[in-house]
């Protein structure tokens, strides 16, 4: 920008300062005073001054893991708002066409400063706004709507989730692009597994790996492969989450992509655990709670709390797991993790249990199965509610146990395994006979 617009801006900033408006309908009144062209350049001004003072915008990656913040982010609402202002005044085509893509640019970069600031709901509505009002002049407008899934996901709206998914999966393949295609299907097969539709999720999944490898489009890959073997492994498919996690861990170190890379570390560490290799595990979760830490990764770090958390459990060690889950939940509750929150709380429970601590295992199963209520999880609910209400029967209090539990094993029904109804019943049944 030139160096007279800055002094001018300056100036106007040192008057401003010099007369402050008493009320708001005079500072209005003053406001509207202004002929429309005036405003509209003087609103495009106070942008490029504050582009001038805090830098201007960087472009963004492709997904909510891909994004560098900056210092100039907590300013890119004002100055998108200053933009679109600007456009009030009809001005020349072209200048209309640039103020638009600045003001585009600079919304993308709010929304992401919603994300790092675990503001997901805000971020959610900023993604589909850019994706829905500046579609034309970006790149990929079902990419920004990805964005907006992810967000919403994040903020536990699993309808508004799903509805985002699908609908930038219709504009990509209307698109023609096949790659973003993935990307939704991936999203998808994500907030499937998370509502505990396991089945639905595989054949989604595997569909976007067989078109991210025919493809070749390994940024794609990294992400698939990490999903895909995360559901791998909640079905106790050992071999192919071994195989899938190896791959998507290598995949985000080739790529020199750090948060990738710190999820990856977490998901590899579980499937050891799950396999009955701690000390493999630990040792895994040591390298990942330093590279997180390091890399300021707090979704992360929180993940691998969880693990050693559960490591420490696992050994008897309850001191130990108790400080591990400690930790994990005050991060999951920092960023809002309600999922992760749940599992972490699960966990607590069951120790709790096994000491002799009836009281706070009721508390945190509670605790735990609002977490997933909030979510949309209602396989992990439901179950965590039937646990709470099995300790509510030996503790003596049959009403509120045959209450929790009704409310429980409903949810629990719509799970497919026929089967974890039938043993939940017969564990909550025997728990009554001993009372």
């Amino acid at each position: 920008m030139p160096d007279a617009r800055v002094r001018y801006h300056q100036q106007f900033v040192n008057a401003e300062q010099a007369y402050m408006f008493r009320h708001a309908l005079v500072r209005e009144a003053a406001y509207q005073l202004q002929l429309p062209g005036d405003r509209a350049r003087l609103h495009e001004l106070a942008a490029d001054a504050l582009e001038a003072i805090h830098g201007a915008p960087a472009e963004c990656g492709v997904d909510l893991e891909s994004f560098t913040p900056t210092a100039a982010d907590p300013f890119a609402e004002e100055i998108c708002t200053h933009l679109e202002a600007a456009l009030t005044f009809k001005g020349k085509r072209a200048r209309k066409e640039a103020l638009l893509a600045r003001a585009a640019l600079h919304l993308r970069r709010a929304a992401h400063h919603s994300v790092e600031q675990f503001r997901y709901m805000e971020a959610a509505e900023r993604f589909e706004r850019l994706a829905t009002e500046f579609g034309a002049l970006i790149p990929d407008a079902p990419l920004e709507l990805l964005k907006a899934a992810d967000a919403a996901s994040r903020a536990f709206q699993p309808s508004r989730t799903r509805a985002l998914c699908r609908r930038a999966l219709r504009l990509a393949r209307r698109n023609g692009n096949l790659r973003t295609a993935c990307r939704a299907l991936i999203a998808l097969g994500r907030h499937f597994h998370h509502s505990g539709r396991g089945r639905r999720a595989a054949k989604v999944l595997d569909l976007a790996l067989a078109m991210l490898r025919e493809l070749r489009d390994n940024e794609g890959l990294m992400v698939a492969t990490a999903a895909r073997g995360a559901l791998a492994l909640d079905r106790d498919d050992f071999e192919r989450a071994q195989t899938l996690l190896n791959e998507a861990l290598q995949l985000a170190r080739s790529q020199s992509h750090v948060r990738r890379e710190g999820t990856a570390l977490n998901n590899f560490a579980a499937l050891h655990i799950e396999m009955s290799h701690p000390e493999k595990a630990l040792e895994i979760l040591e390298t990942a709670l330093e590279f997180n830490r390091r890399n300021g990764n707090l979704r992360a770090l929180a993940f691998t709390w969880t693990n050693i958390g559960s490591i420490h459990n696992s050994a008897n060690r309850i001191t130990e797991a108790e400080a591990a889950l400690g930790e994990a939940l005050a991060i999951h509750r920092q960023i809002a993790n309600y999922q992760h929150a749940g599992y972490a709380l699960n966990l607590l429970g069951r120790i709790c249990e096994r000491t002799g601590r009836p009281l706070e295992a009721r508390r945190n199963w509670l605790a735990a199965a609002d977490c997933f209520a909030a979510c949309g999880n209602a396989k992990f609910e439901g179950g965590t509610r039937c646990d709470a209400a099995i300790v509510l029967a030996q503790q003596g209090d049959p009403a509120q146990a045959k209450a929790e539990f009704a409310r429980g094993i409903e949810l629990v029904r719509q799970d497919p395994d026929r089967g974890l109804v039938e043993r939940m019943t017969a564990k909550f049944e025997q728990a009554r006979a001993r009372a």
